[in-house]
């Protein structure tokens, strides 16, 4: 069912399980997002940093990498989530419901500037 990464450099206690999508699309569930006013869906989970990889939009990040196990601590990527008061760390926030994302907002834009210097 699931197998744990080999190629990872994390501790094994830090390392991530690759879990198959389930062939029934009913217990797997798609979620629809909007980032940037370009629209995708994505299985349910996937974190916002992906589905914006997939629409091929540019989030910055500094923490988020293959061989490291998901923090959201730098908050470099992080992104307005309408709807929300606080920004949200892109790459620890599961998609679980239909959002719309803004990675170049005046907030977004102040807090990276803010978190950089």
């Amino acid at each position: 069912m699931a197998d744990i990464k080999d190629t990872s450099r994390a501790p094994v206690s830090q390392r991530g399980l690759d879990v198959k999508a389930p062939d029934n699309a009913a217990i797997g569930g798609t979620v629809r997002i909007t980032i940037d006013g370009k629209e995708v869906k994505v299985p349910m989970g996937t974190t916002i940093l992906a589905a914006a990889r997939e629409l091929g939009i540019n989030i910055p990040t500094l923490c988020a990498h293959d061989d490291l196990c998901i923090a959201g601590v730098c908050r470099v990527c992080v992104v307005e989530i309408e709807g929300f008061r606080t920004l949200q760390a892109s790459c620890a926030f599961p998609v679980t419901e239909p959002i719309t994302v803004f990675t170049h907002s005046r907030k977004v834009r102040q807090a990276r500037r803010h978190i950089i210097t």
